[in-house]
């Protein structure tokens, strides 16, 4: 489905992706304006996400657990904050907007529990550090990892290939529930330094009642 110079009033797009449409798979919307100035898509069933030079200052996607394409761009507005949720299947992700100021990625189940060397073939790492990549402008990246495992880079990966973000200043880590274990979180940061070897990195630890 292709939208171009739509305005949306507050529960349009909703409606239409919820009730009208709940099989969607690809969506691409252009020159399109929303009430609040607030673009919140939710689909299950969505696979590929293009939103380009929309009126709005934030972005987010949720629950588009099926999602494998996002591409963004914002030349005229002056989009601020982008929120990436629960996108598990996400293989490919393009963002160019000038004023973004804040990119928030749920990264929730990257690591694959079946693969147990340390340095054996973990599949995902080559796509996390092109989709880190996509952010190495950003002063501020703030990552939401289920298992920080899925985040410790082997040692022969940190060797052949260079760091996805040598300049970013900040990234802050949202963990749930209590903190790792001492070895994992050392193992952890020392990947951290390997990712953004010249950022200041915050760690918060997020309480979810039981």
């Amino acid at each position: 489905m292709c939208l171009t110079s739509v305005f949306f009033d507050k529960y349009a797009l909703f409606s239409l992706i919820r009730w009208e449409c709940p099989s969607i798979e690809p969506l691409s919307l252009a020159a399109c304006s929303f009430e609040d100035s607030v673009f919140n898509v939710s689909s299950s069933s969505l696979k590929s996400l293009e939103v380009m030079d929309c009126t709005a200052w934030k972005v987010e996607v949720g629950e588009s657990v099926n999602l494998e394409c996002f591409t963004l761009v914002s030349l005229q507005f002056p989009l601020a904050e982008m929120y990436l949720k629960k996108s598990d299947n996400l293989r490919y992700i393009d963002i160019y907007a000038h004023h973004l100021k804040s990119i928030l990625i749920g990264l929730w189940d990257l690591w694959d529990e079946e693969i147990s060397p340390i340095d054996g073939p973990w599949k995902h790492f080559p796509t996390l550090r092109n989709l880190l990549k996509e952010f190495g402008c950003r002063k501020l990246l703030s990552l939401i990892p289920r298992d920080f495992k899925g985040l410790v880079f082997p040692e022969n990966f940190k060797k052949t290939f260079s760091s996805p973000l040598p300049h970013s200043r900040e990234v802050a880590i949202y963990k749930l529930n209590a903190p790792p274990e001492a070895t994992e979180i050392s193992d952890f940061k020392d990947s951290l330094d390997w990712v953004a070897p010249s950022a200041c990195i915050q760690y918060h630890f997020l309480e979810v009642p039981s």
